[in-house]
């Protein structure tokens, strides 16, 4: 395993079984904190188990019945093999193979029918990156994840997703009101299309609103992270269109002033100006504005020599780069000191929000290095809110 234990994966695999009935075994807080401290990752990987003192102990409700009485506060190695073999199948991704990519669906059904009505076998931008980091974080599963994150990188490099980067960054009002929602750039396709078309409904594209920052935001960290990393090399980003849309999106960030720019956020709901998309989008531009720093990188020199033939340099020089990352820490921790997601508005308004569990993103997996400690701990009172006796709720109603 690569950056985390053996047993703190295995913690997580168990905690996140849920198939069968609940059973009502329960772990307190105390012996999960005290295995993630005795690991060398927890002070990076885990920022709650830095502060165990400051949270109470809490329920684990196991709803997986064949686990229930294997959950323990110490394990043998044989235990630990037992478990991860046990829970095998639970924690596989199903990656599905196409000729034009590799593919993480939102969800899979036993028929074509159910899968038609729902369009929840299409893939969406932000299920797939989570989908990958889940595999990254695995030696096993590199390949396969370089794959996926590669066909993503495809898609953003679309005839169609090109145009509509060019669209906005030609006309950013094309963002505006409803008809905004579909000339966004698109965060979901339907992976049975060879050319990564949208999801269809009765023969057309089916209105969605794919103003959805937070994706683009995770999405470029993500591949500016593989590239710099070396998992991405010049063979993969030379192909196609793969640089000219790199300079395009940070041109169309840019263009859509993304920290002020009301969006769908991470729960697809009705649009609001989300801390958690602005968060993310900035820890992109930001890890984008260090790689930019290493003069000798080789993706850099491609980088900017692609931008400059496309006129597209201008977003990606250090002053206007620099600006983006402080507009968007502005956003952040003004909103953070407002009260949380989306305080900008009246308390009566709809689009009002304080505790909202995308709040987390702030913390992990954006990277931001002027979110401190104390930023942290102000998430976390947020978060706390939706507390309930087994985990939290995803937002705080009313």
């Amino acid at each position: 395993m690569k950056g985390k234990s053996t047993l703190t994966l295995l913690l997580a695999g168990i905690f996140s079984c849920g198939t069968c009935q609940a059973a009502g075994a329960e772990v307190t807080s105390e012996p999960v904190f005290n295995i993630l401290n005795s690991t060398g990752a927890a002070t990076d990987k885990s920022y709650l188990s830095l502060n165990p003192d400051k949270y109470p102990n809490y329920r684990l409700l196991i709803h997986s019945a064949k686990l229930k009485n294997e959950i323990k506060s110490h394990y043998t190695k044989d235990e630990i093999q037992g478990l991860l073999t046990l829970t095998e199948n639970t924690r596989k991704l199903t990656l599905t193979e196409k000729p034009w990519g590799t593919f993480i669906l939102a969800s899979t059904f036993e028929d074509d029918k159910t899968a038609a009505e729902t369009h929840y076998d299409a893939v969406w931008l932000r299920d797939s990156l989570w989908g990958y980091m889940a595999l990254v974080s695995d030696q096993g599963n590199s390949v396969a994840a370089k794959k996926v994150l590669l066909t993503l990188w495809e898609y953003m490099s679309t005839p169609d997703q090109i145009k509509r980067m060019q669209d906005v960054i030609s006309n950013p009002k094309r963002l505006d009101g409803i008809p905004g929602q579909m000339n966004a750039v698109h965060i979901r396709f339907d992976s049975n299309s060879p050319v990564m078309a949208d999801v269809q409904e009765e023969g057309k594209p089916q209105l969605w609103n794919h103003k959805q920052n937070d994706a683009l935001g995770l999405y470029l960290d993500l591949l500016i992270q593989a590239i710099d990393t070396g998992t991405i090399n010049a063979e993969d980003w030379q192909k196609g269109d793969r640089l000219k849309s790199v300079a395009l999106l940070i041109a169309y960030l840019d263009k859509a002033n993304f920290y002020v720019m009301e969006d769908s956020g991470a729960w697809e709901e009705d649009a609001r100006l989300n801390t958690s998309s602005v968060a993310l989008v900035t820890s992109g531009l930001e890890r984008l504005s260090n790689l930019l720093s290493k003069k000798d990188s080789v993706f850099v020199s491609d980088l900017l020599r692609e931008a400059k033939a496309n006129e597209l340099d201008e977003p990606l020089s250090t002053t206007r780069l620099n600006h983006l990352i402080d507009k968007g820490y502005e956003r952040i921790t003004l909103q953070l000191d407002l009260g949380g997601e989306s305080p900008g508005y009246l308390e009566k308004d709809k689009h009002y929000r304080e505790a909202d569990a995308a709040l987390l993103n702030v913390i992990y997996p954006a990277n931001l290095s002027k979110i401190n400690t104390r930023r942290k701990e102000q998430v976390l009172k947020i978060v706390k809110k939706l507390a309930g006796p087994y985990g939290i709720k995803k937002i705080r109603e009313g």
